[in-house]
């Protein structure tokens, strides 16, 4: 074999998965952000051969971890929309009907379960048990 037909073949390997298991400190390291950017593009393997695969352990730590952030998230929201009242001419109407979007139903629990959930669906993740 020539030196030409080696390199030739180091480009030809291919490694083939079934699965693609996630931890939670991956989560972590993007930030929790399971609807956008590179959890996102695992929905490109709903349809395809390899699957995501969750443990039972990562999906309950990713709800409780997304708990915490979002009710920091509402806390400052409840912070700022005081801080309006105090110091911009903004109605208590107005601010109230503003809280009322930014805080939607303020259960931080049902909503970090319903973002893991859709998270699931969207890239067909497996959840199993150890």
């Amino acid at each position: 074999m020539t030196s030409k037909d080696a390199g030739a073949m180091e480009h030809e390997i291919y490694l083939e998965y079934a699965a693609l298991s996630i931890d939670t400190s991956a989560f972590e390291r993007y930030g929790l952000r399971i609807e956008s950017g590179l959890f996102a593009k695992l929905a490109q393997f709903r349809h395809g051969q390899a699957h995501v695969i969750l443990s039972e352990i990562v999906e309950r730590e990713l709800v409780s971890h997304l708990e915490k952030v979002i009710r920091e998230a509402q806390e400052k929201i409840k912070i700022a929309a005081k801080a309006s009242l105090d110091n911009l001419l903004a109605g208590q109407e107005a601010v109230e009907e503003a809280k009322k979007t930014l805080l939607g139903t303020g259960d931080s629990s049902k909503i970090a379960t319903m973002r893991v959930k859709r998270f699931i669906e969207n890239c067909a993740a497996q959840v199993i048990s150890l």
